[in-house]
C-alpha cells in the first residue's frame, strides 16, 4: 500500500515538473525584431515630453558662435562667416547650428583623425534614401573622407534641452565636406513638402532642411537620422 502512494505521489511530482517546464518555454519566446528604419518622423516639438514649443531662443551672435566651435573642435578651426542656419534638422524639437568654418593651419590631422569626437561625412557620397519605402537597409559605407587646408566645411551642431545648441551638453556634431554652396537657408520640412510636387522628392523627413545651391545646381541637405545627405532638386 505504501508503495503504491510513493508511486503515485511520484508521477504528479513529475507531471508538475513537465508543465512547469512548457510554462516557461511558452513564456521566453519573443518575438522576431522589426526591420530598421532610416528615416521616421519624431514628434512635433508640442507633443514631446519635456519640450516646450513656445520657447523662443535669440539669433545666435557672432561670439556665440565662436564659442560653440571652439568648444567642440578646440583650435581645428576658424569659423569663415558670421552668417549662420539655426533650425531643428534632425527633428528632435532642440534648435540646432550650422555654421561655415575653415581648417586652421597645421589641423588637419586632427580633423581627419579617426578618434575625433566629431563625424565627418561628405553628404554628395551618401547614397540617396528611396522615399518610396519606409523601410530599407543601410547602405554600404562610402570611403573615408579627408579635408585639405582649402576646404570650406559646414559645421552642424545637435541642440539639447530648451538652449538647444548653446548648452554645454550639446557634443553631438556633423563636420561635412562638398556641403557649402550658395543662398544656404533653412526651410521647414512642411514647406519642403509643399514645394515639392516630385514623387521621388517627397522624403519622410525628421526635421528642417537647408536649401543652397551647390556647384551651380540647386538642392537640399537633410538629416536621414543617421546621416546628412545632399539631394539635387529635380
Amino acid at each position: 500500500m505504501l508503495k503504491n502512494r510513493t508511486s503515485l505521489l511520484s508521477s504528479f511530482v513529475l507531471i508538475f515538473a513537465l508543465l512547469s517546464l512548457c510554462g516557461c518555454a511558452k513564456s521566453e519566446k519573443t518575438a522576431p525584431e522589426a526591420p530598421a528604419e532610416l528615416s521616421q518622423p519624431l514628434l512635433p516639438p508640442a507633443e514631446q515630453p519635456g519640450i516646450d514649443a513656445k520657447v523662443v531662443l535669440p539669433p545666435p551672435q557672432p561670439a556665440e558662435v565662436q564659442e560653440v566651435v571652439k568648444r567642440l573642435y578646440g583650435d581645428a578651426l576658424t569659423v569663415e562667416s558670421s552668417s549662420c542656419i539655426v533650425g531643428d534638422f534632425n527633428g528632435d524639437g532642440f534648435q540646432d547650428i550650422a555654421i561655415i568654418a575653415r581648417p586652421a593651419a597645421g589641423k588637419l590631422a586632427a580633423i581627419n583623425s579617426e578618434v575625433a569626437n566629431w563625424i565627418l561625412e561628405d553628404p554628395q557620397q551618401i547614397p540617396l534614401l528611396d522615399p518610396t519605402k519606409a523601410v530599407q537597409p543601410f547602405p554600404p559605407a562610402p570611403p573615408p573622407v579627408q579635408v585639405e587646408l582649402t576646404d570650406s566645411l559646414l559645421v552642424v551642431v545637435h541642440g539639447y534641452g530648451q538652449d538647444g545648441w548653446r548648452n554645454p551638453q550639446a557634443i553631438q556634431t556633423y563636420l561635412l565636406k562638398n556641403a557649402v554652396g550658395k543662398n544656404l537657408s533653412r526651410q521647414t520640412a512642411q514647406e519642403y513638402l509643399n514645394n515639392t510636387k516630385s514623387a521621388k522628392q517627397r522624403l519622410l523627413l525628421r526635421g528642417d532642411v537647408i536649401r543652397g545651391s551647390l556647384d551651380g545646381k540647386p538642392g537640399f541637405l537633410y538629416y536621414s537620422g543617421a546621416k546628412y545627405i545632399w539631394q539635387a532638386a529635380e
